[in-house]
């Protein structure tokens, strides 16, 4: 597996990964940074989809290219046994 490549931040084994999620936001909120919902925010984006939003003007190269079933298969077979 290539890290970082099929799944977001799936980073190779023995990655050094401390810090990763450590961002420290408070300036950003004092800026007025406001802080949605996870639940508001998929919501939003599927009726924007649903609705004819355009996946088509998304860059593609940042697209995750997400997993196929056999290895989506072999990844959950490895990591529950």
């Amino acid at each position: 597996m290539t890290a970082w490549s099929e799944l977001p931040l799936w980073p190779a084994p023995g990655e050094a990964t401390a810090g990763l999620f450590a961002v420290e936001a408070r300036r950003a909120a004092a800026a007025g940074l406001r802080i949605r919902p996870l639940e508001a925010t998929v919501a939003d984006t599927w009726a924007w989809l649903r609705d004819g939003g355009e996946p088509a003007a998304w860059r593609a190269e940042l697209r995750a290219k997400g997993l196929g079933a056999a290895r989506e298969r072999a990844l959950l077979a490895e990591w529950t046994s």
